[in-house]
């Protein structure tokens, strides 16, 4: 699936691209003196559509061999994911008979790994085909797509070669955020690529975590291009705020401090009440319009995007569109059913 970003009612495109493989992308942009494109965000012939890059082959299920297990170790296989071309291996020594004990211990499919290979192969291509049709279109996507739960430094050396290759065609890869579970990991990715000195490189932080302002303050000294949203996933009163007033509160507080760094800052929101805010703070505090962006979503607050262009600032705007765009959609949804009523009050807002 590829999602693509583009300015609203003028000439900016940029891309959020999930590929086959489920992997989400993120910031596609491209130069303001670029054509918008004339079909919109549907699939095309045309010679400048970024929509369709070289999608890795299927791969055909077969059984993995099992190897016999070795002296006070168990393997147990089953048939459900044998059938989609994997087996449930316990991958660290276990008594055969003590099936509680099991249970705890790190369970995935064999192919995973073979799953995230070819994510990143399919990042590689969609970078080089950006690069041919002349986009200044930069990426996002999950770390949990290039391989985070089977291994931390197999998603890092995924990563980077990821970040290589756009810092090589002068692109950029954002390192979207996922559940509190995964920020920590996350973080530390960041910061390792950022340094060993890649700065075609940010993240997202999100505002309704108790731990983010402990986080960006970590963050600033490496002078990170952030985004900064309020928070998609169902996380519990204990990590999270619940109520919407302190997640707002928590958001504006967030920005200012990022504004106020070194960085550069993408304020990804539809509150309108925030981006006069934001707006208002830099102009107050003498901070450019180069240091920051709005970035929304495609079909939403359509009217504020082209108002916020007519005034000179940068508008981001994301368009999922592809095959695989409903599981997309719906799992976002399941994630925070709340997502689903923001979507529909905002849609008719203009």
């Amino acid at each position: 699936m590829v999602t693509i970003w583009h300015r609203a009612a003028v000439a900016l495109t940029t891309v959020m691209l999930t590929t086959a493989c489920g992997a989400a992308t993120d910031l596609v942009e491209s130069d303001p003196t670029d054509p918008p494109s004339p079909t919109g965000p549907t699939a095309s012939t045309s010679p400048t559509d970024p929509t369709t890059p070289t999608e890795p082959p299927p791969t055909t299920p077969t059984t993995p061999a099992v190897a016999e297990p070795k002296v006070g170790e168990c393997r147990r296989t089953n048939p459900l994911l044998s059938a989609l071309g994997g087996s449930l291996e316990v991958r660290q020594p276990v008594p055969c008979g003590d099936t509680h004990n099991a249970q705890t211990y790190f369970v995935g499919l064999m192919n995973e790994e073979a799953q995230a290979a070819a994510a990143v192969e399919a990042y590689l291509e969609i970078l080089a085909r950006l690069h041919v049709e002349g986009l200044r279109v930069n990426v996002a996507l999950k770390l949990t797509h290039l391989g985070l739960d089977i291994d931390e430094a197999l998603a890092l050396a995924n990563l980077r070669r990821i970040v290589e290759r756009a810092a090589a065609l002068g692109n950029f890869v954002r390192i979207d955020m996922e559940s509190s579970a995964a920020v920590d990991a996350t973080l530390r990715t960041y910061r390792a690529l950022r340094e060993e000195g890649f700065d075609a490189v940010g993240t997202v932080l999100q505002s309704y975590l108790y731990r983010t302002p402990d986080d960006l303050e970590a963050l600033l000294p490496l002078r990170p291009n952030l985004r900064l949203v309020k928070g998609a996933y169902l996380e519990p009163p204990e990590v999270a705020y619940p109520r919407k007033e302190d997640v707002d509160a928590a958001y504006a507080r967030l920005m200012e401090r990022s504004l106020r760094g070194e960085g550069y800052t993408a304020i990804a929101t539809h509150d309108e009440r925030m981006i006069d805010h934001a707006i208002a703070f830099a102009e107050r505090d003498g901070i450019g319009r180069d240091r920051f962006e709005f970035q929304m979503l495609y079909g939403v607050r359509p009217q504020l995007q082209a108002d916020l262009i007519a005034r000179g600032f940068k508008v981001l705007v994301a368009t999922p569109f592809g095959p695989e765009w409903f599981p997309f959609f719906t799992r976002r949804l399941a994630e925070r059913p709340a997502n689903l009523g923001f979507v529909l009050r905002n849609l008719v807002r203009g």
